[in-house]
């Protein structure tokens, strides 16, 4: 429940948060550097199995990452996010200008986070 609470109230700000500002920013990262260790220090209890110190999936997580990456980036730098060539930044601009589209938003990127970590 407390793991609940404190993502919830960590979406509320961030929801708030102006976009490319450095509080935004903060909101990110931090998240990611803290799933992240948790996830490689195997200090988060994993329901029904025993830690991993490296999971042996994680490299299939590679192959969608990068390929969204390399479609980003050609999107932002070569076609310059077009509406011929939207980036996905461009498509969701829209949507996530409202504050609790954009707050719900950062909680199902939290929880997803959260959930891989628990994996």
């Amino acid at each position: 429940m407390g793991v609940l609470a404190v993502g919830a109230g960590w979406a509320a700000v961030a929801g708030g948060l102006r976009s490319f500002t450095v509080p935004a920013l903060v909101f990110v990262l931090v998240p990611i550097l803290v799933l992240g260790w948790l996830a490689v220090s195997g200090r988060v209890a994993r329901p029904d199995r025993r830690p991993d110190p490296l999971p042996r999936g994680w490299v299939w997580w590679l192959v969608p990452a990068v390929t969204f990456g390399v479609l980003e980036l050609l999107s932002l730098v070569v076609w310059h996010s077009s509406h011929d060539h939207p980036s996905v930044s461009l498509l969701l601009d829209g949507p996530l200008e409202v504050y609790p589209v954009r707050a719900v938003a950062v909680f199902g990127w939290l929880a997803a986070g959260w959930a891989l970590v628990r994996r």
